[in-house]
C-alpha cells in the first residue's frame, strides 16, 4: 500500500499566528495514523503552504501535483487530517472527492476514519444548500 498525505500549512499559520511548525505536527499525526492502520510509511507529503481552501484544488501547487501523481498511479490512497483541509466549500469537496474516486484513489480522513459521518454530513449540507438555492430562485422568479 502506497499512501500520500495532503495538508495546507497556511491553516496552521492563521490559527496560531506562528510558523508552519504546527503543520508538521499535523503531518506527524497523519503519519502515525497511516502507520497504525497499514504499517507503512507515507510515500509523499503534499503541502500547500500559502494557498487557501477557497482556491480550486487543481490551482493549488501541491493539489495539482497530488492529482497528477494520483493519475500516474504513484500511490493507492490519500490521507488528510480533516475534510476541511481539502476545501471548505461543499460543492468543491464533492467535485474533488469524485475526481479521486474516478481514478480509484480513496481519500481517507484521520478524524473520520470510516468516512461515513463526514460524507453524510456533507451530503446533508449539499442538499440543504441546493434546497435553499431552489427556494431563492423560486422567490426571485415570483418577484420578477
Amino acid at each position: 500500500m502506497k499512501v500520500a498525505t495532503y495538508s495546507i500549512a497556511s491553516y496552521c499559520r492563521v490559527a496560531t499566528g506562528g510558523p508552519i511548525d504546527p503543520a508538521l505536527e499535523h503531518l506527524n499525526e497523519i503519519a502515525d495514523y497511516v502507520w497504525h492502520r497499514w504499517e507503512v510509511h507515507t510515500r509523499e507529503d503534499y503541502i500547500d503552504d500559502e494557498e487557501s481552501g477557497k482556491k480550486p484544488f487543481e490551482q493549488r501547487e501541491a493539489g495539482a501535483k497530488l492529482l497528477k501523481d494520483a493519475k500516474a498511479g504513484k500511490f493507492d490512497a490519500v490521507v488528510i487530517r480533516t475534510y476541511q483541509r481539502l476545501t471548505d466549500n461543499v460543492e468543491e469537496f464533492f467535485r474533488v472527492y469524485a475526481m479521486f474516486d474516478q481514478i480509484n484513489v480513496p481519500i481517507i480522513f484521520v478524524h473520520d476514519p470510516a468516512g461515513l459521518n463526514t460524507l453524510a454530513h456533507l451530503t446533508q449540507c449539499k442538499k440543504a444548500h441546493e434546497d435553499s438555492c431552489r427556494a431563492l430562485e423560486k422567490a426571485w422568479g415570483k418577484a420578477a
